[in-house]
């Protein structure tokens, strides 16, 4: 998911940035005339840093990518999905309700827009129900 892919892209640009200033800090090191196991301890970690980098690119791109599969479109009033064989109703701004918050008594208008209904959207019941057989 992008969320995941956004995470991950995080993690790696951390890494990325740990490993820069691991390097950094090497490089100064070397020029100052530090002790050999000191240039030994900070070369193990850029050593660690750049494997942990790796497992996370790896991870990146072995992990299958998830596609989001279509909802259908929601009643407003109850918020239950309009799946077929639901009918479908619609104000004359294009908003949708199901038939059974339709019937109730105390929705005589559109909750959306409060305009009047203007009959059935046979047009997307037809769609949703062949969406649905595939």
């Amino acid at each position: 998911s992008q969320a995941q892919a956004r995470e991950t892209v995080g993690q790696m640009t951390s890494l990325k940035q740990d490993i820069i200033n691991s390097v950094h800090s090497l490089k100064n090191s070397l020029e100052g005339g530090t002790s050999a196991r000191s240039n030994f301890s900070e070369i193990s970690e850029v050593k660690l840093q750049l494997e942990m980098l790796q497992d996370s690119v790896f991870t990146a791109i072995s992990s299958p990518s998830t596609v989001a599969m279509p909802s259908y479109p929601e009643c407003p009033y109850c918020m239950e999905e309009l799946l077929p064989p639901a009918k479908i109703i619609q104000c004359l701004s294009g908003h949708l309700i199901c038939e059974t918050c339709h019937a109730k008594p105390a929705i005589s208008d559109c909750p959306s827009c409060h305009q009047q209904f203007c009959g059935r959207n046979r047009g997307l019941e037809t769609f949703l129900q062949k969406f649905k057989d595939g």
